[in-house]
């Protein structure tokens, strides 16, 4: 009840719409009420996605008068963002991921003579020979702006193995040319990407190499701030 409570106290013409008993009456409060969501809800792709899913709910609820429906708007609304979220919890349209995805499988592939690839149930890639591995985590996708113009760009981290050990990370950058990503540079380094902000990328280096006890030490990482610029990150002062 708290849930159909909140609704109507939030929309007051919805509680009007639903005791209108003239269908063309009701059919133009319906119209005023969706130019009311259309400029609450629709700011980015995961919100259209939203307004339609609601808007197709309140069709239904006024064409039956129900209210029970009211309680799977936020179940639906849930569903719409499952694993859509890059690193920096920002919406990554499946398009995006997926292209990410691909341009880092393509370049690992050229690692190897013979690579093999396997793809766990959480969506991890692991592509690799022998002993050797790289894994391609979905999860540490990056998007952002990096060059300077206004298309957002992308960022893909990726862990080397020898046998069960971490040998090194190596960070592919993709910049968005002509609506398309395309791989710019490919930097091996031990450093965490944190995020990328206002064309500045954030990232967590390790002071002390990777083979040294105190390589994990709280005291032994610094946050650095990059621009790319020309091909290479240039450290922000």
């Amino acid at each position: 009840m708290a849930v159909r409570s909140a609704n109507r106290h939030r929309y007051p013409i919805l509680q009007k719409l639903l005791v209108i008993p003239n269908e063309a009456q009701r059919n133009e409060e319906s119209h005023e009420f969706e130019q009311i969501l259309k400029k609450q809800f629709i700011s980015s792709p995961f919100q259209f996605t939203r307004f339609v899913i609601f808007l197709i709910t309140i069709k239904f609820l006024i064409m039956k008068k129900s209210f029970y429906i009211l309680f799977l708007i936020p179940l639906l609304l849930s569903c719409t963002n499952s694993g859509k979220k890059d690193a920096n919890g920002k919406y990554v349209s499946p398009r995006v991921k997926k292209e990410v995805l691909a341009l880092a499988t393509n370049y690992i592939n050229g690692k190897f003579k013979e690579p093999k690839k396997t793809v766990s149930k959480d969506g991890i890639i692991t592509v690799g020979e022998d002993q050797s591995s790289y894994v391609i985590d979905p999860a540490k996708i990056y998007t952002g702006l990096i060059d300077d113009d206004n298309t957002e760009d992308a960022i893909i981290s990726m862990d080397y193995y020898h046998g069960q050990y971490i040998v090194m990370s190596e960070h592919l950058i993709l910049i968005n040319t002509d609506g398309k990503l395309i791989l710019s540079r490919a930097i091996e380094s031990d450093m965490r990407i944190l995020g990328i902000k206002d064309r500045v990328i954030t990232a967590e280096i390790y002071t002390k190499s990777r083979n040294s006890p105190l390589a994990n030490c709280s005291l032994c990482k610094e946050v650095v701030k990059y621009r790319f610029k020309s091909g290479d990150l240039i450290k922000v002062e």
